[in-house]
């Protein structure tokens, strides 16, 4: 079945509407999205009321050569993007995720500090310092835990 433009063309609007509703939906209860569109809007208002008064070859000559005029697009632009970014990305709070990577990144520099420090001290035994030894009187060491060392008589 073949379908006319007019059906192809209210597809679209539907379409169009679907991607749009969302973005409408947060720009009536998110103020700051508010704030920054109308802070666009007022800026492309006093832009184009501006470029307005000129004819086509004037407003090339003006874009080409104005560099007020250039950075104040180019600014125009710069915000536009960003309140489009802004009206696309909600704002995801995730706090019990942040929560737990803060908590695994934290645990993982304690684990990843204490083995450092264990391999950098050594074994126990073998770094523990030598028991102070006594001699007897026939010449032989004995430590003092020793039986027959001179701590224990």
């Amino acid at each position: 079945m073949k379908t006319t433009p007019l059906a192809r063309s209210l597809d679209q609007v539907v379409e169009l509407g679907k991607a749009i509703a969302p973005v409408a939906e947060r720009a009536l209860k998110d103020p700051e999205l508010r704030r920054a569109l109308t802070a666009t809007a007022i800026q492309a208002r006093g832009l184009y009321s501006d470029a307005r008064r000129d004819s086509a070859r004037q407003l090339g000559n003006r874009l080409a050569r104005d560099r007020r005029f250039q950075e104040d697009l180019g600014e125009l632009v710069r915000n536009a993007a960003d309140t489009v970014d802004q009206a696309r990305a909600p704002k995801k709070r995730h706090r019990v995720r942040r929560t737990v990577l803060w908590i695994a990144a934290i645990g993982g520099t304690v684990f990843v500090a204490m083995k450092f420090l264990k391999r950098g001290s050594g074994d126990a035994e073998t770094d523990a310092p030598a028991a102070p030894t006594a001699t007897s009187p026939n010449g032989v060491a004995h430590s003092p835990s020793e039986p027959g060392s001179l701590a224990s008589r």
